[in-house]
C-alpha cells in the first residue's frame, strides 16, 4: 500500500493562504488611501484652472483700443454678450464680481456681498478686480485680479488665486 501524501499534487497550507491574504490586503487599503488624495488634487487643478481663465478674459479686456484713459471690465453677460464697466484707470478703484464655472461673469457685487457665502447656485467663484495708478513710475497701472472660490463659502473659508498686470497708458 502507498502513502497518498507522496504522490498527491502540492498545495498550500493555510498559513501560506492567510499570510497571502494579509499582503493583498495591506496593498489594497495602501491604494484606496490614494483615492480622497487624487479627488482633493483634481479639485483644485479644476480651481486652479478656472481661476487662470477668468483672470485671463479679464485682463485681456482691460484695454480700451481708443481710449487709453480708461479700462474695462465685463461685469455681465446678456444674450452671448458682454455688459462692460468702464473705469477710469488713473483712480484707484476695486470691483466685486461673481462668476459661473464657465468664467462667465454673473453680476457685481458690493463690498459687503462679496465677503459672505454667494446664495446663487450658479456663482462658482468670487473676483476681486482692482486697479491703481503705479505712483512710484508714472504711466504705469497695476491691475489686479483675485480669485475667490467656492462662492458658496465665507471669504476666510475660500482659496484665493492673485494675478497681477502692469499696463503702460498715456
Amino acid at each position: 500500500m502507498t502513502n497518498p501524501k507522496s504522490h498527491g499534487a502540492a498545495a498550500f497550507t493555510l498559513s501560506e493562504i492567510l499570510i497571502a491574504l494579509g499582503i493583498f490586503c495591506v496593498g489594497a487599503l495602501g491604494l484606496l488611501a490614494l483615492f480622497p488624495v487624487a479627488q482633493v488634487t483634481e479639485r483644485e487643478s479644476a480651481e486652479e484652472t478656472r481661476s487662470a481663465l477668468i483672470a485671463s478674459g479679464i485682463m485681456d479686456a482691460l484695454v480700451i483700443p481708443n481710449d487709453p484713459y480708461q479700462v474695462r471690465v465685463a461685469r455681465a453677460v446678456t444674450n452671448g454678450l458682454p455688459e462692460w464697466k468702464r473705469i477710469p484707470s488713473s483712480a484707484a478703484t476695486n470691483l466685486f464680481l461673481s462668476y459661473n464655472a464657465s468664467g462667465e461673469p454673473i453680476g457685481e457685487l458690493d463690498e459687503n456681498k462679496a465677503s459672505l457665502p454667494i446664495l446663487n447656485m450658479e456663482a462658482s467663484a468670487v473676483v476681486t478686480f482692482g486697479i491703481r495708478p503705479k505712483t512710484s513710475t508714472p504711466g504705469l497701472v497695476i491691475a489686479e485680479v483675485a480669485v475667490a472660490s467656492p462662492a458658496a463659502a465665507p471669504a476666510e473659508k475660500r482659496s484665493v488665486r492673485r494675478f497681477v498686470r502692469l499696463l503702460a497708458l498715456p
